[in-house]
């Protein structure tokens, strides 16, 4: 149940462990006070962190913050004290990877910094590989980058790929070899192509043009 709450945090990020030395993490650990009742001791070996939250008046660990099904103003306020302990670790000691490994999915993200002078949005902590590109004016969606199982996209294997959802002005674009139906998106007026090379890049941001254009509204 720790990794619910810490990998989506973690995922992707690397430790630096000239900047755990200097936040004082000693022997890859690092101890705070927590609120008015706790002791938090955050553990780092490579890149896997974990942590334990110390009830010092019942002399015990407490781990109700780690269930996902325990509720209640008390428990969320653990929660989210240790989130923020965290969160600023992550942010001042390690170093954030790539999270793609499609050499198609890296250069999309390049040709939008270049073209749109746009970064990828990573919207959903349970899901730390989809991003969105929208448009500043309209702030709607014109593409989005996700990882899906291949059966939910008709496809055979068992590694991950990496999609690209683009809206589409001619539903007829839909072939169902190289350009799907789209995934997570209104069939109607979004199509998914994988980001394998298949469909050249030239093309793609041909396509994406069309897309933020269709997004203006």
């Amino acid at each position: 149940m720790m990794n619910n709450l810490i990998e989506p945090l973690f995922k992707n990020w690397h430790a630096n462990a000239t900047a755990l030395t200097k936040y004082g993490f000693v022997n890859g650990q690092w101890t705070t006070p927590l609120l008015d009742d706790f002791t938090l001791t955050v553990s780092v070996l490579g890149d896997e962190v974990s942590c334990q939250v110390f009830d010092e008046a019942a002399q015990a660990p407490y781990t109700l913050f780690v269930q996902p099904t325990a509720t209640g103003r008390y428990v969320a306020k653990v929660r989210d004290a240790v989130i923020t302990q965290l969160t600023a670790i992550r942010d001042a000691c390690f170093t954030q990877g790539s999270i793609y490994h499609q050499p198609q999915t890296l250069d999309i993200i390049a040709q939008v910094a270049k073209t749109y002078a746009l970064a990828p949005e990573f919207l959903w902590q349970k899901f730390p590989t989809n991003a969105v590109f929208r448009r500043t004016d309209s702030k709607k969606w014109f593409a989005a980058i996700l990882t899906v199982q291949p059966d939910r996209i008709g496809r055979t294997g068992k590694k991950p790929l990496e999609i690209l959802d683009l809206r589409m002005a001619d539903p007829l674009q839909v072939d169902g070899v190289n350009f799907l139906p789209g995934y997570h998106m209104n069939k109607k007026s979004w199509f998914t192509v994988v980001l394998d090379g298949t469909v050249a890049t030239e093309q793609l941001m041909a396509l994406m043009a069309t897309s933020f254009d269709l997004a203006a509204k």
